[in-house]
């Protein structure tokens, strides 16, 4: 439900990790993986997670119900359009740290307690100028904080309270979070709350209901703003190879200083913008071997906004993603591919090309990592990402080649 970074650090591996992570743990994460609409795409997309773990707490009887995993990771590469602009198109070699740190709690009876932790600091090696009088970008930063605490009920209902915290530092898409078109670089702090109730039926199916409301505090010139909504969600899960989930949301913002407009986008004095999202998602997971070497995830959405005054900010989005991993002994190799469409029912290009502005988007990447011991890896990836719109300013290209090397301890 926060906003997302338009380009950087690798956002949606933190995301992934989350989603693995509780969901390891029986936990729900509409948290992290269910915003009812993502404004922007990262320019970098998920990766595959593996973690050993590691129980230094279990030394004592008293910590018998714990477990710890931490990891570090160090790289760098190469991005060749930092700013995601194609008009002021900027390259740089970069330089990057980061780590994670997981701790469970789960005792034989009563709530369990689980707390994720994951940070990248990004340093780029050359002087990135965002804009005259503006201070040169040197530094991309992601930090992500959730603890979650679930209490089981009799053998088919658990009940789930999860807080978290994003801290940004990186390019967004401004276009969806402000008035202007095209990308800028702010700081970002989102402070969320989630409650959730989930329901076992069967054996093979599963209902969901959570209610999110969070704080998306930013710092000039985007505005901040409120937002909450209620997300249900139906999963099918027939065997440990395939599972398919259904799920509905919507969400309302609430905007500190961006205001209500015409449909010339002219603002209204003395209003407060608000806009509404309603989405629907279907994702579907396989594993298409007895080995577990191959598996596959297809998701797709589609998700109607609309805003408190004339319709400018009104519009219809449609996306869908594929992934295709290998994961023989000692190796992961992945592939992705993603993309979506915007189609604004009543915003004008402009008074001289009086057609409705219209967006596309969609994103490669491919992974390849080898394991070197239980506690080390090596990896590579390559990503390309294209937005291509009727309005110029909207539309880049962006390359982004790195290395790296992860490690347990």
């Amino acid at each position: 439900m926060w906003a997302v970074p338009r380009g950087g650090l690798r956002i949606n591996r933190f995301v992934l990790t989350g989603v693995l992570f509780c969901r390891a743990c029986g936990g729900v994460v509409t948290a992290l993986d269910s915003s009812p609409t993502p404004p922007v795409k990262p320019a970098q997309g998920p990766i595959p997670v593996r973690w050993t773990t590691i129980d230094p707490l279990q030394q004592t009887s008293a910590f018998r119900d714990w477990n710890m995993i931490v990891s570090a990771r160090s790289e760098g590469g190469y991005a060749d359009n930092v700013l995601l602009s194609e008009k002021r198109r900027q390259g740089s070699g970069f330089v990057a740290v980061g780590a994670d740190l997981f701790l469970i709690y789960l005792p034989a009876k009563g709530p369990e307690f689980n707390l994720f932790f994951s940070g990248d600091d990004r340093r780029y090696l050359a002087s990135i100028r965002t804009g005259s009088n503006q201070p040169s970008a040197t530094k991309d930063q992601y930090f992500i904080t959730q603890a979650t605490l679930k209490q089981a009920w009799r053998d088919d209902w658990i009940f789930s309270f999860a807080a978290q915290h994003v801290y940004n530092d990186q390019v967004y898409d401004a276009s969806d979070l402000d008035d202007r078109i095209g990308s800028v670089r702010t700081q970002g702090h989102f402070f969320n709350l989630l409650p959730s109730i989930r329901r076992g039926i069967g054996r093979y199916f599963f209902l969901e209901a959570a209610v999110g409301g969070g704080r998306q505090h930013f710092e000039s010139p985007i505005s901040s703003y409120w937002e909450a909504g209620p997300r249900l969600t139906a999963g099918w899960t027939p065997n440990t190879n395939t599972s398919v989930e259904i799920g509905l949301s919507a969400n309302r913002r609430w905007y500190d200083t961006r205001l209500e407009t015409d449909l010339a986008g002219n603002p209204f004095p003395g209003t407060q913008l608000g806009t509404d999202d309603k989405r629907a998602d279907l994702v579907w997971r396989q594993t298409w071997d007895s080995r577990r070497w191959w598996s596959t995830t297809l998701r797709g959405f589609i998700n109607h906004r609309t805003d408190d005054a004339a319709g400018y900010y009104d519009y219809d989005r449609l996306g869908a993603a594929a992934t295709l991993k290998f994961s023989p002994p000692h190796w992961i190799v992945r592939l992705a591919v993603k993309g979506s469409t915007y189609d604004y029912r009543r915003q004008l290009v402009s008074p001289f090309n009086p057609v409705p502005r219209a967006r596309e988007e969609a994103e490669l990447e491919a992974r390849v990592e080898r394991q070197i011991t239980n506690q080390l890896r090596l990896y590579a990836r390559g990503l390309y990402d294209v937005t291509h719109s009727n309005v110029p300013l909207d539309s880049y290209r962006a390359n982004t080649a790195l290395a790296g090397v992860e490690w347990d301890f």
